[in-house]
């Protein structure tokens, strides 16, 4: 298949676009910048000014799927103007897809990720695809991913499937937060913020791969899915975790959220949000999980660190 990828150079793009050339697709990674890596054989990169809109368009009849990776990270101070950042790199990036889309054959399936800021706090109660949205008037992830998901659902207008992947922390040895939080602990500095009862909900890259690519493939119908693994972890453990595989102990075990919130801003309250999530749709659908335990997710990258 012919499969054109935006945020194809973060932690999720990196490796799925491994995968998806080992199977043999033909991969186009929509980039803003002059990419720096080389072409190889059935991977090419379509360079596009956000400015002008200007790209290749001649390639849009003949891709099969779209996969929408794109979007500014979380993890930073939020500024208004940075919020601003979030949702556009997000929202926009799709809805200009669509529109110059209009004039040329759509892709077969779309697929987009999302995230868990979809949902307000749960406290210890289990939250599935079925669990209402937050509310977009006091949490502002909860906003982003409605309009990230709504962008993606344009598409059904012209009758294409249209795939939701709604994830939490990614665990990956080549980014996102646990490379980061592994150093931190070899050098004894993280710490537990606020509420160490609070649920993080974690997902395998290997398994997150594995979910799109069974998309692609039919495996897996085309749906909204929660992708995390079905074994969340209370902050506290995830952060022990990480504490015995780096063989070290915490110069301060827990931080109180008021101390750390003036400092970092207001991603902190977020981030420390509990969220305790069961992947209903992937179970039901027979999806199996390479990694359902936290323990051995970290210990596998760890090897790679």
């Amino acid at each position: 298949m012919n499969i054109l990828i935006t945020g194809g150079t973060g932690t999720i793009g990196r490796p799925l676009v491994e995968t998806l050339l080992r199977e043999g697709h033909n991969v186009y990674v929509l980039t803003r910048k002059h990419p720096s890596h080389k072409e190889e054989e059935n991977l090419y990169f379509v360079h596009w000014n956000p400015e002008t809109g200007l790209m290749d368009y001649s390639l849009l009849d003949k891709i099969d799927v779209l996969i929408h990776l794109a979007g500014a990270t979380i993890m930073r101070r939020w500024t208004n103007k940075y919020k601003r950042e979030l949702y556009a790199s997000r929202v926009y990036t799709m809805n200009w897809l669509y529109a110059i889309w209009r004039n040329f054959n759509p892709p077969k399936q779309v697929i987009s990720i999302s995230g868990l800021g979809y949902y307000d706090e749960h406290g210890d109660q289990w939250i599935t695809e079925e669990t209402p949205p937050g509310n977009p008037e006091t949490n502002f992830l909860a906003w982003l991913s409605m309009g990230w998901e709504n962008a993606a659902f344009q598409w059904k207008k012209r009758n294409v499937p249209v795939t939701i992947l709604r994830t939490g922390i990614v665990l990956s040895e080549t980014g996102g937060a646990f490379p980061l939080m592994f150093m931190m602990a070899r050098f004894r500095l993280l710490s537990i913020i606020g509420n160490p009862e609070a649920y993080y909900s974690w997902i395998h890259i290997s398994d997150l791969v594995s979910i799109f690519t069974q998309v692609i493939d039919g495996k897996l119908p085309n749906d909204t899915y929660i992708a995390t693994s079905p074994n969340p972890v209370t902050q506290e453990k995830f952060i022990q975790t990480i504490y015995k595989l780096a063989r070290r102990k915490p110069l301060i075990k827990k931080l109180p959220l008021s101390m750390v919130e003036p400092i970092a801003g207001e991603v902190v309250r977020y981030l420390t949000f509990s969220l305790r999530t069961c992947p209903k749709r992937l179970l039901d659908s027979g999806f199996h999980f390479q990694f359902s335990h936290v323990e051995k997710a970290m210990s596998s990258l760890v090897r790679k660190l």
